[in-house]
Order: C-alpha cells, then structure tokens, then sequence
C-alpha cells in the first residue's frame, strides 16, 4: 500500500539545525491551522530585507567544501580545487555530484552548501513530487494549463498555492504550508530541515494559501536578533539538491519495484520538470547548453528585495546511464558572477566525463578517398580530441585544440565528424587551410596527419542536384522554417521534398524572407572550426553583416544524442543547425545526410578544386520563409513566381507541409528513459 504523507504536529517536529530549541516559543495547535495575518506579507518583508542592506545568506556558513575522500581519483580534486578558486569570494552556495548507471554518487562536491539563502521557486520541484505522491494516479491533472503545470513550468506562484492548498485538503489537513512541511521534513524522502514559512501574496487576494503560516519555520528563529533576517523561506543548497538526488536515485529505492505509485509519481515529476519554458533559459541551461535533464529554478530580482537572488537545481543525465546533479544558490551577485561561476561547474561535468570517457573514443572508421593531387582536398576528422601540429612533424609543437566549455560532451574545436580544407603534403601529413585573413580559428598554420582524416570525393560532396520532384526547369525551390516546432521543409514548386528536425535559437534565429547566396564545403566559425555544409543567409543588411547560416553541426552527436524530446533543450548563437544521419524518402532514394543534401540542392560547389565558396549557386535562388508561426503568418508574404503560373497557392503549400512527415530514423522518436 502506498504510504500517505499526513502531518505531523507541530510538538512532534524533531529539532533541528537553526531550530530555536524547546525554550524558544513554539507555536500553538491554533496557530498552525488558523489562517491569520501576520502584519507583512511576503512581498513587503523581501523587500524589506532587501533595503536593508544586510547579509542575505544567514545562520551558520557550514564547510567550505567537504574534503576529499582518499580513494577520489585525482579528477575530481582537481575539479575540487577548480570550483573552489571560482567560488571563492562570492555568495554563492553549490551541491554538485555525479550519480553513477548503478545509482551510487561516485563524487560530491560541495561549497557552502549549509548556508540558508533567500529561496526562490527551485523548492517547487519538492511541491511536484508532494503532489503526484499525494494524489491518485487517476486523479493527476499535470497538463498544459493545469495548475502544475502553470507551477512547474512557468514557476506560476499563484497556481503553486492552489496546489499546496489542494494537496491539503486531500490529505485532510487544514493548513497547507503545514501539510507541505511534513513531506519536506519527513528524513523518509528529502528530510528538510527548514520548511515554508508562508506562502502570501497580497497582488493573488483569492490565492487559498493566502495568511496560512508554519511559525516552526519562522525564519526571526534562525537569527532572532537580526531582524533583516525576516525573509519568509529560506533554504540552502543542500537541501534543495535533495529533491533532486530522490528523483535521480529513485531506482535504487526499494519502493521502486515495490510502489507502483511511487515508481510512477517519479516518472511523472522527472518528466514535467523536464519541459522547458519556451522562450526562457535558467542561468544552468545557459551554462551547460547541451543534454536533456530536469530541473526547477528561481529568482529573486531587485524589485523583490532591493538585489539578485537565484536557485537553480536539476538532474543532467549522460549518455551511458549516469547523471550530474547540481543545486546552486546565489545572493547578492550579479548576472555575471553567476555565468562566471556556471561556466566552470560547466567545465568541471566536461572534465570529469573526460575521465570517464576519454575523448577519443569516437572515431570515423570509413576508408579515404583517393587525394586529388596539386588541388584542395577535403575531409572529415575522424576522431575527437585529435592532434594538431604547428609543423609537418610529430616532434613539432603541438596546437591548442581544448574542448569546449558549453560541451558536455567532452568535443574538441576540431573534432570528430568536422570538415576541414586540406592542402596535402604527402602521404602522411596535410596543411588544414586558413579561410580567410580573418579567420582566427587556430594560430596558423596548423597541420593535420593523413591518418586522422577522412578523404571525401570531393566531386560527389559538392556536385549540385537539381530537382528531385521532376519540377520543371526555372521551378522555385524554397525553404519554410518553423522556429517554434523547430523543423524545415524543404518544397520544388508545390512538392515537400524532404522535411528535417533542426537545432536552432529561439531568440537568436532571424525572423523574415532571405535566400541562400554563400556555400561553403567546410567553414571555421568561432570556435567551431570545420563547419561543413554550410550555406549563408542574406536578404538585409542585418543577415549580411550578422553572418546566420544554414550548417551541419557534428558536435551535436546527432545519432546517439538527439532525440524528439531533446531538441527544445538543445540551442545555437542562432544559426540553424542540420542533422548528419542518412535518411531517405520517396524522393531521395539513396541515403543522404540531410546537412549535404541541402547544401548541395542550394547549389553546391561547382569547382571545389579551387574555390572556398560558391556565390550565386544554381539557377534559382533559395528563398528561407522563417516564421515562428508560418500557418500564421506566411500569408503576408508573396509566393513564389512560379508557383503563380501553376495555380498553387499558400493553403496549398500548407496543407501539403502539414501533411508530409518528418524525415529522421526511427530512434528519433525513442522516449526518454524514465
């Protein structure tokens, strides 16, 4: 049977750190179940604390950071050591572990993870579980619209009180900060030891929480004699990574196999928690820009409480089974101290999946071309992490290709799957050719051996194709982009040809009408060098001056990594980024990767011998209709000439978009591991 969380009484609560102790003054039975006002609402007392200009992380700062273990391997006392000079100085409070496939934390970093912060909407992860645990399976309302997932997705605060309030009266408990307490406290599940105080919103007057109070909670009582101390909940880092660390581990739990409601009110959390906010990235999703996971934040903004508060948490699951988990809590520091201090936990996931993976463990089997002598030549890396040279020589210096540090991945600069311009010396070494005068990849001139290159036929890569479809000569081809949806369609005239997923930047991605006019078979872009596929957007001068592109992106691991469910959690500086795995349909009958097969329909290379890039290709420009809506907004735009002559109009290209399914292999559509 499934175990119900009901309350405790106030008398029963064990103590606890920051807890007064029996001759402070405990709250009466009818204090706790009586909704009353206490002279300051939530929004009033943060800003209160705020103008004060106090300390906002209060009560004891607890270790700095847990000390090494004797066994840890000497990764993570570096990666110890790294994040403490980052953290250093800064109020800032970190809980950060990795979860091994056999559910066991191989290590735990933390920094200040004892201290009590300002908490801001991360506990609403907690709030999640509290409901899905608390209510019958049949029951669960966590669609879009519903009030959890206005709480869980939005960070809703009105519809998180009408979830605790909810909750409560299904438990058969009166006061819902109460009822909530007594799950966060329970040492069963997350064993809180500081709870809500209240959760009051004057601006919410029909909010069901509103003058419900948990005096055990008060938080004068962690400070008493500081009375800028009065902030209405406060957490710390340690605790919220609790929440976290039950949904990563919950396998390991015995109530996994034995708890149907259990196992599925874990499944249930992870995945809601897992969908983003469309247009809005928490300051860990900007750090660490790749892989799926599940996670809540939380700020706190000056209008609040006169400066910056943020909670962010969550789960970052790897490719072989294992997980990242990081609770992070901040006070009084800025956008970039926060990113500042990110970036490096960001660096510290890359160095340690290094060390569980060396980085060269990906690595491009399929036999070379022959060399093209006297001319350029073209490649792809065969493996990550490969060795540059500032000479033809094994003994020459080496030059610097680090990986990066949004990568989770462990992908170097130049890495496995890129594309690289070669000018061939001899059967074991080539010279990779600079771009440009501009081009400030790498310190030039940087040598490549012949054995970590994949030759490509040239000719076959570059040779343009023509119409698919059977269209008639002078037929226009165009590309409709759907940011939201994040797909492209590909149409000859009135035909959809091939219709792809795309990784793209919400916010980034340009909106309007531009054509396809520079092609490049292999291009170094900042940071990433070796783009290949890469077809350049103009049309204005902000397209022409800004330099967004259509490209094929190795680094995304399209095959192992990228799924249905990943590609809103996946971003780019606002380029659109193709998939590399071959795919065919009723009109590409060989396998093609699609990131070559646009490239090559635009235009192509007609001269890859000599040229870098193509101008003008083809006889008839590509137009790109990027829209966040096209059914919407497509109307306002002309059609293409020649779909005038033939009768063809936008509820016709529409339809027959809508209509075409995407092109992608069938691991595409696997669901995400529960």
């Amino acid at each position: 049977m499934r175990r119900r969380y009901r309350p405790n009484s106030a008398e029963d609560h064990p103590l606890s750190a920051g807890y007064p102790g029996p001759d402070f003054h405990r709250t009466t039975a009818s204090d706790l179940l009586l909704p009353h006002s206490s002279g300051i609402t939530r929004r009033a007392t943060l800003k209160l604390l705020g103008a004060t200009g106090a300390a906002l992380a209060v009560g004891l700062p607890g270790p700095f950071s847990g000390l090494p273990r004797r066994d840890e391997p000497g990764v993570v006392r570096e990666m110890r050591r790294v994040l403490n000079d980052a953290f250093d100085g800064e109020e800032m409070g970190l809980s950060f572990s990795y979860v091994s496939p056999e559910y066991t934390e191989d290590f735990r970093i933390e920094i200040r993870q004892a201290r009590l912060y300002p908490v801001a909407s991360s506990f609403k992860a907690a709030v999640v579980l509290y409901y899905f645990l608390n209510t019958p399976e049949d029951e669960w309302d966590a669609e879009q619209g519903s009030a959890m997932y206005s709480m869980a997705v939005f960070s809703n605060n009105a519809r998180t009180g009408t979830v605790l309030y909810d909750v409560a009266q299904r438990l058969g408990v009166q006061n819902p900060i109460v009822a909530f307490n007594d799950f966060a406290t329970d040492p069963e599940l997350l064993g809180w030891s500081h709870g809500l105080y209240s959760w009051t919103f004057n601006e919410f007057p029909y909010m069901p929480t509103n003058g419900y109070t948990d005096d055990r909670y008060n938080p004068t009582r962690w400070d008493p004699t500081n009375m800028s101390n009065i902030g209405l909940n406060f957490s710390t880092a340690a605790e919220i990574a609790t929440i976290f660390r039950v949904l990563a581990m919950a396998e390991a739990n015995p109530r996994w196999e034995s708890d149907p409601h259990f196992r599925a009110s874990i499944q249930a959390s992870r995945a809601l928690l897992g969908i983003p906010a469309l247009d809005y990235l928490s300051s860990l999703e900007k750090a660490i820009t790749y892989g799926d996971h599940y996670s809540k934040d939380g700020t706190l903004r000056p209008i609040d409480i006169g400066t910056n508060v943020r909670n962010d948490a969550g789960v970052w699951p790897m490719q072989d089974g294992g997980a990242y988990l990081i609770s992070f809590m901040s006070a009084r520091e800025s956008d970039d101290s926060v990113a500042a201090a990110l970036a490096v936990v960001a660096e510290a996931i890359r160095m340690y999946d290094q060390y569980l993976h060396p980085n060269d463990f990906r690595v491009l089997t399929t036999p070379s071309e022959p060399v093209q002598p006297g001319t350029y030549n073209y490649g792809f890396v065969r493996r990550t992490g490969v060795t540059l040279y500032s000479q033809p020589d094994k003994n020459a210096p080496t030059i610097d290709n680090p990986v990066r540090s949004t990568s989770i991945f462990g992908t170097t600069y130049l890495m496995y799957g890129a594309m690289v311009r070669l000018n061939v010396i001899d059967d074991e070494w080539a010279e990779v050719v600079q771009d440009d005068e501009w081009d400030e990849a790498f310190t030039w001139p940087v040598y490549i051996r012949m054995e970590d290159v994949q030759i490509v036929d040239r000719t076959l890569r570059t040779t343009p194709i023509g119409y698919v479809s059977g269209a008639a000569a002078g037929t226009d081809k165009f590309i409709i982009l759907d940011v939201i949806q994040r797909n492209l369609t590909l149409f000859e005239g009135g035909t959809p040809i091939m219709r792809t997923p795309v990784i793209l930047n919400f916010n980034g991605t340009p909106r309007q009408i531009s054509f396809i006019h520079r092609l490049y078979l292999a291009r170094d872009m900042p940071n990433y060098p070796g783009v290949p596929f890469t077809c350049f957007l103009h049309g204005s001068d902000y397209l022409d001056e800004s330099g967004f592109a259509i490209h094929g992106a190795p680094w995304h691991l399209w095959s192992e990594t990228v799924r249905q469910y990943t590609l809103i959690r996946r971003v780019t500086h606002g380029c659109i980024n193709i998939p590399d795995w071959p795919i065919q349909n009723d009109y590409l009958t060989e396998p093609i990767r699609p990131d070559e097969f646009i490239f090559r329909w635009a235009g192509g290379m007609p001269d890859p011998a000599e040229e870098r890039v193509a101008l003008d290709p083809g006889d008839v420009a590509v137009r790109v209709y990027s829209f966040d809506n096209p059914l919407q907004e497509i109307w306002n735009y002309p059609r293409p000439p020649s779909l005038y002559g033939v009768g063809v109009n936008w509820r016709m290209i529409m339809d027959a978009r809508e209509a075409k399914p995407l092109d992608v292999p069938e691991y595409f559509y696997e669901e995400q591991k529960a």
